[in-house]
């Protein structure tokens, strides 16, 4: 998924890191962590402070922004969860087990008025194989569509204060008509929330 991608910020160490823009949402960040094979399997690192802090915005950081804690969803094929999105949180996301298809949303400004950008997507499939993740910032929604059984969707979040839990949440429908995002499906598995969601 990152050929191709300009290189904003690359650091090479033990382990190879590389870190690229989104090619349409140029605020999202994907990362490419190198996964080394051998007669056993294979190995990589998934995450290391000294590097992934430096794709948070510095003036945050110096305000106490930071990666706190983990979730992770496991979920069968067909399901769609999602567009989740809140005013604070970013979200380093990946996929640690089976393939997802991942779509960000922006929605900074409200309007395309107060944001050029409002109402583009970009999308990335997620799969160990690959190892790619996508740190979706705050005011970006985001929704991923579940392609094999079994699928482990983690992400990772950072955040000043304390964290936004589902009540504090905003949704948008996936089949939302105003911004008309091109999904692999058509008839998902959804949740009561997701169904409720706003189409705007």
């Amino acid at each position: 998924m990152a050929q191709g991608r300009s290189i904003f910020y690359k650091e090479r160490s033990w382990n190879d890191f590389h870190f690229y823009h989104g090619t349409i949402l140029n605020q999202v960040k994907v990362v490419q962590p190198s996964i080394y094979h051998e007669a056993r399997g294979s190995i990589s690192t998934t995450y290391h402070s000294d590097y992934y802090d430096r794709i948070l915005p510095a003036e945050d950081r110096n305000n106490g922004l930071n990666f706190k804690h983990d979730r992770y969803s496991k979920s069968k094929e067909g399901v769609l969860r999602g567009l989740h999105y809140d005013d604070k949180t970013w979200k380093l996301v990946s996929c640690l087990h089976g393939k997802i298809y991942l779509v960000v949303l922006d929605l900074r400004g409200g309007s395309l008025n107060k944001n050029p950008q409002y109402g583009k997507s970009e999308s990335f499939i997620l799969s160990p194989e690959t190892g790619t993740q996508v740190l979706v910032p705050p005011m970006f929604a985001n929704g991923h569509y579940v392609m094999e059984d079994n699928s482990i969707f983690n992400y990772k979040m950072a955040y000043i204060g304390e964290f936004n839990d589902v009540d504090k949440q905003q949704t948008i429908k996936w089949n939302s008509r105003k911004f008309n995002i091109d999904w692999p499906c058509t008839d998902p598995i959804i949740s009561k929330r997701d169904k409720n969601g706003k189409d705007s």
